[in-house]
């Protein structure tokens, strides 16, 4: 059951991705979108914390090293991860952007395996060598396009450096969010905190860059694939919390990383012209549905 969930967060977040793509109309669109997903997510999250909180009769023990590391997640994930992310994009162009985001999982797999001491029996392995596989086709596949976008030579570091924090950023939240719930068993306390700690740091930069007061809008609620995006964001992160308490977060973590790809996929079938069904696509998803497969079936 887990396994399934975790696709469904990937599923979440990939159509949050193609909404916002649809939603955006010119270039400050990207930060405006992020920013109103982020805002909505509060709002939402927030909201289901409460109901969940007065089905068990407003009884809440709350654990300040729980919070501490529901906040930190939250942070690494939709702050710091999505940030470093934006800021690749301009240098490196979204494809090469995209290929180093997919290796996230391998981070997660790092931090279950030597942090968290979970184990992997052989099957699953093989599971995880397939999906890891899949990835790491379409990482190569993406990294080798070219990119109107992508700066001079001199700042192609910059921008690799920026890439990986971001998928290091992602794959040890995806971590962390775990250690947070063997503390505190609470998904919807926990995906709420990580929430608001995501909106509390994006306000902070915008407000160091001076961007928060202006003549442009920061966010735009009147905008209906934003909106509907900020919904399937707060469904992204509160599935990840639901699979990682069914089950080892190695595997919902790895499972939760082919966010890229089904990317990838829902944008060659609704984002005409932008994206294509290539050859290098359709063994890329035979990879990730025959590793997630065994892994569900050996998990």
């Amino acid at each position: 059951m887990g396994i399934l969930v975790a696709f469904l967060s990937a599923f979440s977040f990939a159509s949050a991705n193609i909404l916002i793509k649809k939603g955006i109309k010119d270039d400050e669109g990207a930060e405006i979108g992020f920013l109103t997903c982020v805002m909505i997510n509060t709002v939402l999250l927030g909201l289901l914390f409460l109901i969940a909180l007065g089905v068990k009769g407003f009884v809440f023990q709350i654990s300040w090293t729980a919070t501490f590391i529901f906040i930190l997640a939250g942070m690494l994930t939709t702050g710091l991860g999505r940030l470093t992310a934006f800021a690749s994009i301009p240098i490196l162009g979204p494809s090469r952007s995209s290929a180093i985001k997919n290796g996230s999982p391998i981070f997660t797999l790092l931090f279950a395996l030597f942090i968290l001491n979970e184990t992997i029996n052989l099957p699953s392995l093989y599971g995880i060598a397939l999906l890891i596989a899949g990835l790491g086709l379409q990482g190569w596949y993406l990294f080798r396009q070219h990119d109107q976008s992508t700066k001079g030579v001199h700042r192609q570091w910059l921008g690799y450096a920026l890439a990986i924090i971001s998928a290091l950023g992602f794959g040890v939240g995806q971590g962390v969010r775990k250690q947070g719930l063997l503390i505190l068993d609470d998904i919807f306390y926990g995906a709420f905190m990580g929430a608001l700690a995501s909106l509390i740091f994006y306000l902070i930069y915008k407000a160091l860059r001076g961007q928060l007061r202006g003549d442009k809008p920061i966010y735009d609620f009147g905008n209906r694939y934003f909106l509907a995006a900020g919904v399937m964001t707060s469904l992204g992160p509160f599935l990840f919390f639901l699979s990682a308490s069914l089950t080892q977060v190695t595997y919902a973590g790895v499972i939760a990383g082919t966010e890229p790809v089904i990317t990838v996929l829902l944008s060659a079938l609704f984002l005409k012209g932008q994206e294509e069904l290539s050859r290098t696509l359709w063994l890329t998803m035979a990879l990730v549905i025959a590793g997630s497969a065994v892994i569900a079936m050996t998990a």
